[in-house]
C-alpha cells in the first residue's frame, strides 16, 4: 500500500517507505492537494474500506478519498473525517459498482495557514468493509442532549434486523410512572442498534431500561442520565473592547466542567472584523468556552471559526458582515468568483471536527455576498452555519435570516455530505430554528446521521426545506417541523423534504408530524446509483407517520417505494385539488397510505402562516399513536396538537405575535400599512424587545423599535412599506424579528407582491432586450425569431399564457435537443429561462450569437405532449431583466 503513489500538484513533498508515508505542505493549490494511487480487480458488489492511522503536526490536515470512474469520467466520490485530533484514524467506505477505475487519495488542504505542516500515513490498508467499532465501545451507552437522549447498544449477535426486537422505557428519577419510547434500531450490517428518547426536559434526571432478544438470546440493559443545561458555572470572565479586540481575535483557552470561560463585549461594543484576516475570532483546541452577547460586523471569510474543539457554546450573538463578495460569472457557472477561485461556505459560524457545541439564540444575517440560484448552477455562496465531522452538536432557537439582496446557500451546510462523518453525524439536536430565504437547502443533515434531531424548525423561502441525502448510519429522526412558502430568489421551488444522493445510504429516517405547505413537493426519492436500488429486502429506509402534505406538487415520489423498504402511512394529501387520486395511487400500486386523508388542508389562518387544521376539518384527530412523539389515542396529522405548540419555530417565550406572516400587495394608489399585535401568553415579568431586519430591508419599517410588553396589556406595530423602496417587480420576500434580551425572538415573514409593478419591470428591461416575433405552427409548436444587432451573450426567455411543464424541446439551426424552463413558483402567465438541466450538473451558460437573424422553435417535449401559448419572447443580456420580474410581459 506504500509504493505506487504519485504527487497530483507538487504541492506537497513526499516520502514513501515500507510501511509508512511521510507528506509536507510547501506551496499554495487551487484546490486540496492529493497523493493518488490506482487500484485495480476490486469485486463491483463488495463493499470495501480504506483505512490508515496519521499522525499530523496540526489538526485537520489529512483526510482520504475515493473517487469512481467510469469512461474516463468520474462518477462518484467518497472522503473520510479529516484527523482534527493531531492522531488519529481515518476510514472511508465505498462500494465500486460499475465503475472501471477507482483511485485512492491521501489529501491536504495547501493554503498559507497550512505551509510547513507534516504528516506521517501508517496503518494503510485496503480491505472488505469492517464498521467501525472499536472493542472499547460500551456495550450500552447513553449520551443526554438537552431535551433528547442518544441510547447505543453495541456487540449484538444479531446479523440483520430481523434477529433483533427490543422495547425501551424511561422515566424521570423518581417517579413511579415508566414511559414508552420508541424501540431500537439496527444498524446495517454493523451489530449494534441506536435509538433517541425525544421530548425529554433540560436538566433533568432520568432512568431508562431496555429489553431485548438478541438472535433468540434474551437480555436487559439499564442506564440513568442527565440532560444538559446550557446554564453551566463560570470560572472567568473575559471583556472585549478596543483595548484587546483589534480586528481579529485567537481563542485556545481550556476551561473546566466547573468553571467554563466566557467572552462577552464591553456594553455597546461591537467586533468589527478588520478584513485581513480570514475569521473575526477562531477558535482552535479550545475546551468549556462560552462566547455570549458578542456583536460581530464584518470579517473577510467567516464570523467565528470552531476547528478542533470541545464544550463550546455561542450563545445570544449578532453576526453580520462576513463573506467574501466576489464577482459573478455567468460565462463559467453562474457562481461568484474572487481570484479565479469559486465562493463558497464562508459562514457567520464555522465549526469543524469539534464535539459538544452549543449555538443558541444567535441572528445571524446580511453575508457581505450571496449564493447563486439553480437557475445558473448548483448554488455556491455563504452559510448562515457550515458544520462538519463534528458530533453532539445543538442548534437551538436561532434566526439564520437571509434575504433576496444576500440569499444564503444552504442556510446550514454539512461538509462531507457523502461521508459517514458529513455534517453533524452523531448525536445532534437542531431545535426551534428559523432557516429562511436562501437558494437551496435549510439543513444538510447529510452524511452519517446517528441520532440526528430535526424538530421544531421552521424552514421558509428555500429550494428545498431539508435534506437528509444521504442518511449512512442512522437513525434520523424530523418531527413536528413546519415547512412553508418555498422558494429561492426567482422562486424556483423543490422538494420540501430532500433525500435525493448518489448513494442513498442504508440508515434510517423517521418522519413524524411535519406540516408542508405552499409551493414545491413533498417527499422526494432516497435516488442512488444501480448497486443502490435494490433494497427492496434491504434495511428499512423510511418511516412517516402523521404528515400534513399540502404542497403545490406531488405529495411524495413513488420511487421511495420502488425500489426501497419504506412505510409511509397516516398522511393528510392536502394539497389544493385532486388529493384522492394521489391517495388512490399510493395505496393501490404500492399499498402505501393506506390510512391517509386525502382531502385539502383547512388551516386556521394560511395567509398568516397559522398552519394548525381547524377543528374537525380533514386530518384532526385522525393520526397515529406514537410512543415517544405522539402518545395520545387520536392525535392530529401535521406538527399542531392542540394545548401543544402553536407556532413555529418554538420557543420558550412567552411573548406571542398574532400573525407570524404579512401580505403587501403593491399597487399605483399605495400600499396599505399592517399591524402586528404583541402579548404575553402568560402572566409574569414584563417582556422587553427590540425589533430587528436585516439591513438590506430598507423598504421595511416597523414602528415602535423597541418597547416592553406586559401581561393583559397588548403592544401594537405598525408596518409599513416604502414604495420607492421596493427593489424589483416580483414577491419580494422578507422578514422581521421581534427579539428579547436574551436572544429569543418571534419572526414575522414579510412578503411585498409587486408583480404589477411595470415601471420596475421597464427600468430593468431598458437596455440589452431583444424582443423576438413569435408565430404559432400548426403541430403546436413556436417559431422565435429575433434579429440581434451585434455580436453578444445573451439569454432566451419565453412567456407562456400558463405554467408549463419543466422540459419543453428546442430546436436551433436544425438540431433538436431537451430544454428545461426555469420560472417562478405560480400558475399566472410567467416568463420562463429556455435553458439546459442544471439539476444534472449542467450550467445555464449565455448563448453567444452573432449579430443577424436567429429562429428558435419552441415545442413540447413528449410526443403527445402540449405546451401553453407562448405570447412573447426575448433575449437579454441580463438574465435579471426577467427572472426578477417574471409576471410582467
Amino acid at each position: 500500500m506504500y509504493d505506487g503513489w504519485s504527487n497530483y500538484d507538487n504541492a506537497l513533498t513526499f516520502q514513501a517507505a515500507s510501511d509508512a508515508l511521510t507528506l509536507e505542505v510547501v506551496a499554495e493549490h487551487r484546490w486540496d492537494s492529493s497523493l493518488e494511487r490506482l487500484v485495480t480487480g476490486l469485486a463491483p458488489a463488495q463493499e470495501y474500506s480504506f483505512l490508515a492511522q496519521v499522525e499530523t503536526s496540526r489538526g485537520g490536515l489529512v483526510y482520504l478519498q475515493v473517487k469512481r470512474y467510469k469512461d474516463g469520467k468520474e462518477i462518484s466520490r467518497k472522503s473520510s473525517k479529516r484527523n482534527w485530533r493531531r492522531k488519529e484514524s481515518l476510514q472511508v467506505d465505498f462500494t465500486p459498482g460499475e465503475a472501471d477505475r477507482i483511485q485512492l487519495l491521501i489529501r491536504t488542504p495547501t493554503s498559507k495557514d497550512y505551509f510547513g505542516a507534516t504528516a506521517k500515513i501508517t496503518a494503510m490498508t485496503l480491505k472488505k468493509f469492517a464498521p467501525p467499532q472499536p472493542a472499547e465501545l460500551p456495550r450500552f451507552e447513553i449520551v443526554p442532549g438537552y431535551q433528547v437522549a442518544s441510547l447505543y447498544l453495541n456487540h449484538l449477535l444479531a446479523e440483520k434486523p430481523e434477529e433483533f426486537s427490543s422495547s425501551v422505557q424511561y422515566r424521570v428519577q423518581g417517579s413511579e410512572q415508566w414511559l414508552d419510547a420508541l424501540p431500537m434500531v439496527y444498524i446495517w450490517k454493523e451489530q449494534r442498534t441506536a435509538a433517541s428518547i425525544l421530548k425529554l426536559q433540560e436538566n433533568t434526571a432520568y432512568d431508562v431500561r431496555i429489553s431485548f432478544t438478541d438472535k433468540g438470546q434474551e437480555g436487559k440493559v439499564a442506564g440513568r442520565f442527565h440532560t444538559l443545561t446550557p446554564a453551566v458555572p463560570i470560572a472567568k470572565t473575559i471583556e472585549l473592547g478596543p483595548d484587546n479586540f483589534h480586528g481579529s481575535l485567537d481563542i485556545s483557552a481550556e476551561g473546566a466542567p466547573d468553571g467554563y470561560i466566557r467572552y462577552v463585549a464591553k456594553p455597546g461594543f461591537v467586533l468589527q472584523g478588520d478584513m485581513a484576516s480570514g475569521n473575526a475570532i477562531t477558535i482552535t483546541g479550545a475546551r468549556y468556552v462560552i462566547l455570549e452577547g458578542l456583536t460581530i460586523l464584518g470579517a473577510k471569510v467567516n464570523g467565528i471559526s470552531i476547528l478542533g474543539s470541545e464544550w463550546i457554546q455561542i450563545r445570544n450573538c449578532d453576526i453580520a458582515g462576513f463573506a467574501r463578495v466576489g464577482v459573478q460569472r455567468p460565462d463559467i457557472n453562474g457562481t461568484y468568483y474572487e481570484n479565479d477561485r469559486r465562493l463558497n461556505n464562508d459562514a457567520g459560524i464555522r465549526i469543524m471536527g469539534s464535539n459538544n457545541v452549543l449555538l443558541e439564540g444567535n441572528y445571524i444575517h446580511d453575508p457581505r455576498g450571496t449564493a447563486n440560484s439553480w437557475f445558473h448552477s448548483h448554488p455556491a455562496g455563504p452559510n448562515a452555519v457550515y458544520v462538519g465531522e463534528c458530533t453532539a452538536v445543538a442548534i437551538r432557537y436561532n434566526d439564520f435570516v437571509g434575504c433576496d439582496a444576500h440569499r444564503w446557500n444552504d442556510v446550514i451546510e454539512g461538509a462531507g455530505n457523502g461521508s459517514r462523518s458529513g455534517s453533524i453525524y452523531q448525536d445532534a439536536e437542531v431545535c426551534g430554528n428559523y432557516l429562511a430565504f436562501g437558494n437551496d437547502d435549510g439543513i444538510e443533515l447529510d452524511g452519517g446521521q446517528s441520532n440526528a434531531r430535526f424538530f421544531y424548525n421552521k424552514s421558509e423561502g428555500l429550494l428545498c426545506g431539508v435534506s437528509t441525502a444521504p442518511c449512512l448510519i442512522g437513525p434520523s429522526y424530523l418531527y413536528q417541523n413546519l415547512i412553508c412558502d418555498l422558494g429561492d430568489v426567482y422562486g424556483l421551488s423543490g422538494a420540501s423534504v430532500k433525500n435525493v444522493y448518489s448513494d442513498p445510504g442504508k440508515g434510517t429516517i423517521f418522519f413524524f408530524n411535519n406540516t408542508i405547505a405552499g409551493p414545491g413537493g413533498g417527499f422526494s426519492s432516497y435516488s442512488g446509483g444501480s448497486e443502490a436500488n435494490d433494497m427492496l429486502n434491504g434495511p428499512l429506509k423510511g418511516y412517516a407517520r402523521n404528515n400534513v402534505i399540502a404542497s403545490t406538487g406531488g405529495p411524495m415520489s413513488s420511487a421511495l417505494f420502488t425500489h426501497f423498504r419504506s412505510d409511509f402511512d397516516y398522511s393528510l394529501i392536502g394539497r389544493p385539488g385532486d388529493n384522492e387520486t394521489a391517495a388512490k395511487r399510493l395505496r393501490e400500486q404500492y399499498g402505501q397510505e393506506m390510512n391517509s386523508v386525502a382531502a385539502p388542508a383547512q388551516f386556521v389562518a394560511e395567509d398568516r402562516a397559522d398552519y394548525r387544521l381547524q377543528e374537525n376539518s380533514p386530518g384532526w384527530q385522525a393520526g397515529y399513536a406514537l410512543p415517544n412523539v405522539m402518545p395520545q389515542a387520536t392525535p392530529n396529522m401535521g406538527a399542531y396538537q392542540p394545548g401543544g405548540i402553536d407556532a413555529l419555530p418554538y420557543r420558550p417565550l412567552s411573548l406571542q405575535t398574532d400573525t407570524q406572516r404579512l401580505q403587501f400587495t403593491w399597487t399605483p394608489e399605495g400600499i396599505a400599512p399592517q399591524r402586528v399585535e404583541l402579548s404575553l401568553r402568560e402572566p409574569g415579568e414584563a417582556v422587553s424587545f427590540t425589533i430587528r431586519k436585516n439591513d438590506s430591508l430598507d423598504f421595511l419599517q416597523v414602528e415602535p423599535t423597541a418597547g416592553v410588553v406586559t401581561y393583559g396589556q397588548p403592544l401594537t406595530l405598525n408596518v409599513r412599506i416604502d414604495a420607492a423602496k421596493i427593489p424589483f417587480a416580483k414577491q419580494n420576500s422578507g422578514s422581521f424579528l421581534v427579539r428579547t434580551a436574551n436572544g429569543l425572538s418571534r419572526p414575522v415573514s414579510v412578503y411585498v407582491d409587486a408583480t404589477a409593478h411595470r415601471a420596475l419591470a421597464e427600468r430593468d428591461r431598458a437596455q440589452g432586450v431583444i424582443r423576438a416575433d413569435v408565430k404559432a405552427q400548426d403541430d403546436g409548436s413556436y417559431v422565435l425569431r429575433f434579429n440581434v444587432p451585434q455580436d453578444g451573450s445573451y439569454y432566451l426567455f419565453a412567456h407562456f399564457t400558463a405554467r408549463p411543464s419543466s422540459s419543453i424541446k428546442e430546436s436551433y439551426n436544425g438540431q433538436s435537443e431537451r430544454a428545461q424552463l426555469y420560472c417562478s413558483r405560480g400558475s399566472r402567465p410567467l416568463w420562463a429561462l429556455v435553458g439546459r438541466n442544471s439539476y444534472s450538473g449542467q450550467a445555464n451558460r449565455p448563448r453567444k450569437l452573432t449579430a443577424g437573424v436567429h429562429e428558435f422553435v419552441i415545442g413540447a417535449w413528449s410526443r403527445n405532449g402540449t405546451l401553453p401559448s407562448i405570447s412573447a419572447a426575448a433575449l437579454a443580456e441580463d438574465h435579471n431583466a426577467f427572472a426578477l420580474s417574471p409576471f410582467v410581459e
